[in-house]
């Protein structure tokens, strides 16, 4: 009878010795988040850090500084031409010729405040757009940003995008942020010949109080 030589004994995985681990060589960090923090290539994640995740969690952020050629009360209100959430061209020459226009810029379609902002315009609205007055609100977000944040909402008013050529008539306004892309809280009431009747600018933190505007607006239209 042949010989039966013995099977080598194998422990089970859970109990099996575990090889230590060797450091990996290369440039190659050893995880995503490690590339991260140490890729100068990531300096956007820095900036979100800083300016972007303050603004969007409504904390208070760095307040923007208004621009020294802003237009002040009594100017001529920079025209603009721009489209609306579903591609319309607005011009606030023509809605300034036929009522006032009640400029409203905003940093962020879906954002916290900006969604509060405007929901207060929007449950007001009788206030901000009737025979005397229309409201526009502008951002530097594309157009169909604007429009799927309008349908989730129900705004009933115009919503512009200044995204192309990025923030120029934010710019014109004295209003655009240049480190962050968008625009800060400016409020403009526009009369019928075209003069900047009132203003407002706050910073990207700070809530406007529509029902202190609301009042302005009723106060200085005709």
């Amino acid at each position: 009878m042949p010989a039966i030589s013995p099977r080598p004994l194998r422990l089970p995985a859970s109990r099996r010795p575990r090889r230590p681990r060797q450091a990996r060589t290369g440039s190659r960090p050893s995880s995503s988040r490690a590339a991260f923090r140490s890729s100068d290539e990531r300096i956007p994640t820095k900036f979100y850090a800083r300016t972007l995740a303050p603004i969007l969690r409504g904390g208070p952020g760095e307040k923007i500084p208004v621009n020294a050629t802003a237009v002040r009360v009594g100017d001529a209100a920079p025209d603009l031409v721009l489209k609306d959430q579903f591609g319309q061209d607005t011009s606030l020459r023509e809605t300034s010729g036929a009522r006032a226009a009640l400029l409203v810029f905003y940093p962020f379609a879906f954002s916290r405040i900006c969604t509060e902002e405007l929901t207060q315009i929007n449950e007001h609205l009788d206030a901000f757009q009737n025979d005397s007055v229309q409201v526009l609100c502008v951002s530097c977000d594309p157009m169909f940003t604007l429009r799927a944040w309008s349908q989730a909402q129900g705004f009933g008013f115009p919503l512009l995008s200044d995204f192309w050529p990025h923030g120029r008539v934010s710019r014109a306004y004295g209003v655009f942020d240049d480190r962050s892309g968008m625009a800060a809280r400016g409020t403009f009431l526009v009369d019928r010949a075209g003069a900047v009747r009132w203003r407002l600018v706050n910073g990207p933190g700070e809530a406007r109080d529509f029902a202190v505007i609301r009042d302005e607006v009723s106060r200085r239209v005709e």
